[in-house]
């Protein structure tokens, strides 16, 4: 769910959040220049940073859904 077309970073979090998105994943022009990006759980209010690798981000994203099932 794209969100990141403009505003700033608490606004689209509010909008994330009214959108009832579970994970937002915050990626800026520092973040794709490092190769990272911010992961956050909206419904746990936390967030890690993480790689864009296919491998590893889907690794964090399993990690954090998986979570829910323990």
């Amino acid at each position: 769910l794209p969100i990141s077309e403009g505003g700033r970073l608490k606004q689209q979090l509010k909008r994330a959040d009214r959108r009832e998105a579970r994970l937002v994943l915050v990626l800026g022009e520092d973040e794709l220049s490092a190769g990272k990006a911010q992961l956050k759980d909206m419904l746990k209010n936390r967030s890690k940073q993480v790689s864009l690798k296919p491998e590893q981000l889907a690794e964090a994203l399993m990690e954090i859904l998986g979570e829910e099932h323990h």
